[in-house]
């Protein structure tokens, strides 16, 4: 039986305060990228188009995540996440 929408919003939600809780726990951006692979490869896709500062405003904006932009690491860590989250992406066609 496939998740319901609240259930898949319930998930990723989820998904976004642990990816809260490893930049602050010191993961490196490339130690989130290949958990996320292996967890919820869609989120790559979800956060690969914003930048690093739209990403840390929606932490900001966030009650439970609020604490990320704060953190003096984070913007590191982001922004080496989307590095790899974005040399991933397969050759577009000519």
């Amino acid at each position: 039986m496939p998740p319901t929408a609240p259930a898949d919003q319930l998930f990723q939600a989820r998904i976004k305060q642990i990816i809260a809780q490893k930049i602050l726990q010191g993961w490196t951006g490339e130690d989130l990228h290949g958990w996320l692979l292996d967890t919820a490869p869609e989120v790559i896709d979800e956060l690969k188009p914003y930048s690093v500062d739209q990403i840390l405003y929606y932490f900001s904006t966030d009650p439970l995540l609020r604490l990320v932009p704060q953190d003096a690491n984070s913007r590191k860590v982001i922004e080496d996440f989307l590095k790899y989250a974005k040399e991933e992406e397969p050759p577009k066609p000519n």
